[in-house]
Formats: C-alpha cells, structure tokens, sequence
C-alpha cells in the first residue's frame, strides 16, 4: 500500500529501493516523483514485464528529475539478476538487465 510505503521510508531511508512500474494504487512514475520530491538518494531500480521503451522512459524521467541512480530490469528476472542489483559492491545495477522474457 502506498501509505505503508511513505511511511515505511520516512522510519528506515533505505539505500536501494525496488519499484514495478506498474503496481496498485501507485504506479511507479508516480513514486519515482513523490522520491524526487524528498529528493532521495537510494538506488532506485526500476522493473517491469512490459516493453523495453516504456522501462527506459521511466529511468530518463528519474534522471531528469535529479535522482542520482535509476536503472531498469525487464521481468522476468532471474534470482541472479536481483542478486547482482542488490549486491552492496555493485554502484548501479546494469540499466535494463534483461534475462530474456517479455518485451
């Protein structure tokens, strides 16, 4: 729920922060706005089943709204994948790491 969200990230501020872009309630553009607004600077990863485009005009939008780092997986993702975006020795995941799946 998004105001379990708000609320849960004004207790912890974490340092990566996973988002669909398309979920209930918000979607994923939006969230990457309200951040923008706290102007966080967690790594945001951006993830969607949908095509490739759409994945990648959302990550521009979180740039060029001062996010310091959005970058993209396509679903479906691998366990190896998430692995390798949440490792802590990792800057930035790889922008739209696909491991084959939809477009």
């Amino acid at each position: 729920k998004a105001a379990a969200f708000d609320s849960a990230y004004d207790r912890f501020r974490p340092d990566v922060i996973i988002i669909d872009i398309v979920m209930p309630e918000v979607d994923g553009v939006e969230l990457l706005k309200w951040l923008a607004e706290r102007r966080c600077t967690a790594r945001i990863v951006m993830m969607t089943g949908y095509s490739r485009s759409y994945l990648s005009k959302a990550i521009d939008l979180g740039h060029g709204l001062g996010l310091p780092s959005v970058s993209g997986m396509q679903k479906p993702l691998s366990l190896e994948d998430l692995r390798t975006a949440l490792a802590p020795s990792v800057a930035a995941p790889q922008p739209m790491a696909a491991s084959g799946g939809a477009s």
